[in-house]
């Protein structure tokens, strides 16, 4: 990818003002030791674990299964180099395939093959990379990769390295010191007791404030560190299988965004259109480009279309679209019957199979006058009866038909309807 898509706050700036800032992040001991295991069964490194848990992260956050880490090298792989001093470290980058849902024991397999082969050419600048695969230049944002990772494994500073004659401590940054060359820096570092055991890990992930904000990453941080307890758990999670929300987002998406609860008052339309009848017969229910007709008059030429249809079947539509194609749906459900659409404008053989593959027993058309078969009106139309057959467009195989409930079709109309 060109750009990394990531959740940023705001859109990226036309030049990169590498204005930053960090937040903090942890990682207990017990986690540090399942890590530290698991890396050890799958002939890996820490590095490579907290690689495919970042990777991981940031697909389950949108941004894709391809995902390009950049990461830095000492450049010190040569024996020969030992003596000299200097700065020779260089970048890397390394692409992550998250394709196929994998478990995250098997991603780490194909993480440690991309990092092993990426450092078996740490030696080819990355300005040389940059210069051959020639991408998009920009001056918003780093050419191949957006977001850094760095593991440290190195005694830490602060509890001093035995240097002759030298006195070693950490340079202290105040927030407004902080450079943000990409958009998203993660760095973490092993800890250890005295005797050597994982004692936990610790870090933080500096960012580019032209994107974030401090809250969202934060929220970042708190995400990758679930992410590592849950593949330290269980490595055979799949991808699709890490939660990257906690129970208040959970219950937010789940429960307060989800709170769609209309109450239905009937159910059926017919009880719907009964009561506006009773109310208002005079008062015009539908009208189309030709005539209209009244509630009353609806629910009359409804029931001459009921006293047609045996209840039960299935009664094919084949009208145009109108007064009367209005009135034959009610009546179909009138006489406690379902309908199946045959719209006359579809292919007389796609409307054959429909017919034949519904089960449809009548056929109501412009020419179809009804003759006495059923009762007329139903004793009852319930909530759970069929109320129509409807086909899908066939465009990815043969067209298939969707049942519909009367308490659907009821509980649509009430949603729908002007407040």
């Amino acid at each position: 990818p060109q750009e990394l898509a990531l959740p940023f706050d705001r859109p990226r700036p036309p030049v990169a003002s590498m204005r930053g800032a960090a937040v903090d992040l942890s990682v207990g001991a017990e986690t540090h030791a399942r890590l530290v295991e698991l890396a050890r069964r799958n002939g890996s490194t820490m590095f490579m674990v907290a690689h495919a848990a970042l990777a991981v992260l940031l697909s389950r956050m949108g941004a894709g299964t391809d995902i390009p880490l950049g990461t830095s090298v000492a450049g010190r792989g040569d024996a020969a180099l030992d003596e000299l001093v200097g700065f020779f470290v260089n970048t890397l980058v390394l692409r992550t395939d998250l394709t196929g849902d994998p478990s995250f024991t098997d991603l780490l397999g194909r993480v440690r093959e991309t990092d092993l082969a990426a450092y078996a050419n740490q030696d080819v600048p990355f300005e040389r990379l940059v210069e051959e695969l020639n991408p998009v230049r920009s001056l918003a944002h780093n050419p191949l990769f957006q977001v850094m990772a760095v593991v440290q494994n190195l005694p830490s500073a602060d509890k001093g390295w035995d240097l002759p004659g030298v006195l070693v401590q950490p340079a202290g940054q105040d927030a407004e010191q902080h450079a943000a060359k990409f958009d998203l820096t993660v760095t973490l570092e092993e800890r250890r007791d005295t005797a050597g055991s994982p004692a936990g890990l610790s870090g933080g992930i500096l960012y580019a404030t032209d994107l974030f904000d401090e809250s969202t990453v934060r929220a970042l941080a708190d995400r990758l560190m679930r992410v590592l307890d849950q593949v330290a758990a269980d490595p055979q999670l799949r991808l699709s299988q890490v939660d990257v929300l906690d129970e208040a987002e959970r219950a937010l998406v789940t429960r307060d965004w989800n709170d769609t609860v209309t109450p239905v008052t009937a159910g059926t339309v017919l009880d719907l259109i009964g009561d506006w009848v009773q109310a208002t017969p005079e008062a015009v229910a539908v009208r189309d480009s030709v005539r209209s007709l009244t509630y009353a008059q609806l629910d009359e030429q409804a029931t001459a279309v009921a006293a047609g249809v045996r209840r039960g079947e299935r009664v094919g539509l084949c009208l145009p679209r109108g007064v009367e194609l209005v009135a034959a749906m009610l009546g179909v459900w009138k006489a406690g019957a379902a309908f199946v659409p045959l719209d006359p404008e579809l292919p007389a053989a796609r409307r054959e199979f429909i017919a034949a593959d519904s089960g449809v027993s009548l056929i109501i058309d412009a020419t179809w006058e009804p003759a006495v078969r059923g009762d007329g009106v139903a004793a009852d139309v319930d909530g759970r009866d069929l109320a129509y057959v409807i086909y899908t467009s066939g465009s990815t195989g043969v067209p298939k038909g969707v049942a519909v409930a009367h308490a659907g079709v009821a509980n649509l109309a009430q949603v729908m309807a002007p407040v």
